[in-house]
């Protein structure tokens, strides 16, 4: 699934994860469908009028509020892939997107604030504090 996609659903439903397969009923169909795998439920999303968020909205979105400090680690496709700055993961991103099928964070990770008098270096040391970050020090829904 594309991470920006998951972080969305991640960040807006603070889930924590998927199992396979599991039952959806959409709204207004009483009729249950079943999702078996990743490739499924982007289907899924797509059919419900959900557009995939790309790298480049998700930066734009949270530079007023804090900027990831370099280097960051990601894991991609249960690799570990470490990046030095922010061009060398828009470059990855941009380039590998469709073979992305799942990236995780790896904490901790330092980002710097922006909406202090000053700003402020702060570490991310689990979901939980990310989930925190985004929706309730840069107010994003």
């Amino acid at each position: 699934m594309c991470f920006f996609l998951w972080c969305w659903f991640y960040y807006r439903y603070c889930i924590t994860g998927l199992g396979f397969p599991f039952e959806v009923v959409k709204e207004g169909n009483e009729e249950a469908s079943i999702i078996e795998n990743e490739a499924e439920f982007k289907i899924l999303i797509s059919t419900c009028g959900y557009d995939e968020i790309n790298y480049t909205d998700v930066i734009n979105t949270i530079s007023s509020c804090f900027t990831i400090n370099y280097p960051l680690d990601l894991i991609v496709n249960d690799k570990v892939k470490t990046f030095m700055s922010q061009k060398e993961a828009e470059t990855y991103f941009n380039t590998y997107w469709s073979s992305s099928a799942t990236v995780t964070i790896s904490y901790p990770f330092r980002v710097t604030l922006h909406n202090m008098e000053e700003d402020k270096r702060t570490s991310i040391e689990n979901d939980f504090e990310m989930i925190n970050l985004i929706k309730n020090t840069c107010n994003i829904q």
